[in-house]
């Protein structure tokens, strides 16, 4: 489970394990740092909408997508191993055997980590950074 600290309180973030944020997080600010106009957007609709009921939930998180996908199946061998692990070391709503249909799923893993992030940020800031 990821926590992410506020002052003196700390917050439930996901369900993931340190093994997963810890290969997942920089994939996180990468992906972010190539769109800061679509994090800024994403950021704004977390607070304000449009929110959709099905996932992933937002308009600007549909443009984070293909690039979480990307990052996923860009990670070498050995974190995808650990990945793929980690899946198959807890109880998931969504039941997977292949090795590839589990790293194909955190790319919605990583994208909701970034809307989670969005989220975050945006109670935080003013939208513009």
């Amino acid at each position: 489970m990821t926590y992410l600290r506020e002052g003196k309180k700390t917050l439930r973030f996901l369900e993931m394990t340190r093994e997963e944020t810890s290969i997942l997080g920089p994939l996180l600010r990468r992906v972010r740092i190539l769109s800061p106009e679509w994090w800024v957007e994403l950021k704004y609709q977390t607070q304000y909408g449009p929110e959709f009921v099905d996932f992933p939930y937002y308009p600007a998180a549909i443009e984070f997508k293909a690039s979480a996908c990307n990052a996923i199946n860009q990670l070498d061998v050995d974190k995808k191993e650990i990945l793929i692990q980690q899946w198959r070391s807890r109880n998931r709503m969504i039941k997977l055997e292949s090795e590839q249909e589990i790293v194909d799923q955190y790319g919605s893993v990583l994208l909701d980590y970034i809307i989670e992030t969005a989220k975050w940020a945006a109670s935080r800031s003013d939208f513009h950074s």
